[in-house]
């Protein structure tokens, strides 16, 4: 994020998280009324670059030259992200809530699941093709 920044109220109280949150929407609206202002689980993010998560893994797949990407997520900044990937990507949306992904799991444990469950599909595939 070369031209933004982040209000982080994880530990704070939510009385005064809300309080701190709103305090810094106005200041903002204030001084910089051109930001792109997006809240999260328990962050306030502040951009002035107009870009966002899922324009950063797209210049990161063509940097690297990746035939699919997977992605998981659990804030609304994730969205921008399910919303690009294409066909032979796979996006896990973590927690609950609408989301644009196409598979969602509960928890962190769910998606430590299915990361367990990919990796061994892909160690039985490259057995099986190594006994080719």
């Amino acid at each position: 994020k070369p031209v933004g920044a982040v209000l982080h109220t994880r530990n704070v109280p939510d009385d005064q998280a809300a309080d701190l949150q709103r305090q810094a929407r106005e200041i903002i609206a204030q001084e910089l009324p051109v930001a792109r202002v997006l809240p999260g689980h328990d962050v306030l993010e502040f951009s002035l670059k107009q870009t966002d998560k899922g324009q950063a893994v797209q210049r990161l797949r063509e940097h690297v030259h990746a035939d699919a990407v997977f992605y998981a997520g659990d804030d609304r900044t994730d969205e921008d992200v399910f919303r690009s990937l294409g066909e032979g990507d796979l996006g896990v949306h973590v927690g609950d809530g609408r989301t644009a992904a196409e598979y969602s799991v509960a928890d962190p444990r769910a998606l430590a699941n299915v990361l367990m469950g990919m990796a061994a599909l892909r160690r039985r595939h490259l057995t099986l093709t190594e006994n080719l």
